[in-house]
């Protein structure tokens, strides 16, 4: 949904910290972390000039945050679970966050030595065909959800813009494969489009899963679809892809038994129960000759070519090469997927 390109917005410190200080501290344990929120800190630190220093005893925690030592102290950056999971309290910066959150920010929680000494806020920016691809999903029918990791009001304030039907936030990696299942369970398929190694587990369990290419190596190799270009369109194109090829198929095999049904009946010989009678034509083939007859031109030719294949099986030849224009047919019909456009978005 995001371009996956946050950037600090506010710096808040509780307790006279400085906020170049904290920002210090936060920006030397996220160091060690690829995640695009820790590499924002980071940036934002080396932006300002500051000293990043490489973190102690790092640790990551999934779906929550970050520790490390600095000066001998216990340094977490991670989200409201982090913190509580951890007993530490966030009733301070209660207000601070609630405000940042409205405004669609990111906020993370910045503890050392096991209390609250500020906390900065991150803002991404909507890719820019989202809102688009969104509009074009729900034309067709399909109840768009966003399962997200962020807090439940930063996530309903990016849903609104979005005009994403249903949203779930704070939810932790494991547990949006528990979701997906839930979701299942109602009697829907569901498709699931993801790019990181957390969405991994989701993209396993859902009908289909759709990776981004720009995304992890295990989101990829996890996908049954992969998008080549960051774009979300191709989501929408390739569901519409997906159904004009399964409409070919069902042509190819409707046509494909059509054929044989016909040609292999004649290929034997057995339609000649019905054109010959006491060895001559039947009337009914003589009457359809003789109507024949009346087409200027080329009536005669007509006429005599309904007569001889009436009267007649396929040569081996013959019928061997109807055989192979069968699949020929197939073949041309299926390479009309050629033709197919893209849809046009608003």
């Amino acid at each position: 949904m995001t371009k996956g390109e946050p950037a600090v917005t506010d710096i808040v410190t509780f307790g006279g910290f400085d906020k170049k200080e904290l920002l210090k501290l936060a920006a030397s344990a996220e160091r060690g972390s690829e995640h695009p929120l820790a590499q924002a800190v980071v940036k934002k630190a080396k932006a300002e000039n500051l000293e990043v220093i490489e973190p102690k005893n790092f640790k990551t925690i999934s779906g929550m945050g970050v520790s490390s030592e600095y000066k001998g102290k216990v340094v977490m950056i991670g989200n409201q679970l982090f913190m509580e999971k951890e007993g530490i309290k966030v009733d301070e910066a209660a207000s601070e966050v609630g405000r940042l959150r409205n405004e669609a920010k990111t906020v993370v929680y910045v503890a050392y030595d096991k209390k609250v000494v500020g906390c900065i806020a991150l803002a991404d920016t909507l890719k820019e065909y989202s809102v688009a691809a969104i509009q074009a999903l729900k034309k067709r029918g399909k109840e768009i959800i966003m399962i997200t990791g962020d807090n439940e009001q930063t996530a309903l304030a990016i849903g609104k813009q979005l005009g994403i039907d249903k949203v779930y936030a704070n939810v932790l990696p494991e547990k949006k494969e528990e979701l997906i299942e839930s979701i299942k369970k109602e009697g829907k398929v569901v498709a699931f489009v993801g790019d990181g190694i957390n969405d991994s587990p989701a993209l396993a369990k859902s009908d289909l899963g759709i990776a981004v290419g720009s995304g992890t190596d295990v989101a990829i190799e996890t996908g049954e679809i992969i998008l080549v270009r960051d774009d979300l369109r191709d989501v929408v194109t390739a569901i519409d892809l997906s159904k004009k090829t399964i409409y070919k198929i069902w042509q190819n095999f409707f046509w494909a038994f059509v054929y044989n049904t016909v040609a292999i009946p004649v290929a034997a010989g057995l339609h000649l129960v019905f054109t010959r009678h006491g060895g001559v034509p039947a009337d009914w083939v003589v009457s359809l000759a003789g109507i024949f007859e009346f087409i200027p031109a080329v009536g005669h030719g007509v006429s005599s070519v309904w007569i001889n294949l009436s009267q007649s099986a396929l040569r081996p030849e013959i019928a061997g090469f109807a055989m192979a224009f069968s699949s020929v047919s197939v073949v041309l019909n299926s390479l009309l997927l050629r033709l197919y456009k893209k849809p046009k978005f608003q």
